[in-house]
């Protein structure tokens, strides 16, 4: 990622106007090429277009390769979900277009410390 940018879709957390309230400019700024602010729910943030619609809950949804790809240019998906409290079950259905093929990387993080050599 470029030096300040928040994550892949989150150009800067604030900073933009707010496409719910014109009359606002604290809202995040989205990269141009495939991210969509998440609106009122979560004023701060952005995803991949096509997924907007899921950025305060990225659990049991459909991610559809095509509707992917006309709304955000993009042929893959991110699934990136605000931080969650376990335990949690979550389904996915992942749909690609005819000729394509799903690949899954899944990215956990189970704790963060410096390791003392105890238990």
């Amino acid at each position: 990622l470029p030096a300040g940018q928040v994550d892949l879709w989150t150009q800067e957390a604030k900073g933009c106007k707010c496409p719910f309230d014109s009359s606002r400019q604290d809202c995040a700024c989205c990269v141009r090429d495939g991210g969509c602010h998440c609106g009122r729910g979560s004023p701060n943030r952005c995803s991949q277009c096509g997924l907007e619609q899921h950025c305060s809950n990225m659990c049991n949804i459909t991610v559809d390769s095509r509707y992917l790809v006309a709304r955000s240019g993009k042929t893959f998906g991110q699934i990136k979900s605000p931080s969650m409290e376990g335990p949690v079950f979550c389904w996915y259905l992942l749909q690609p277009d005819t000729g394509q093929r799903v690949e899954i990387q899944v990215y956990r993080l189970v704790s963060v410390g410096r390791f003392n050599g105890s238990r």
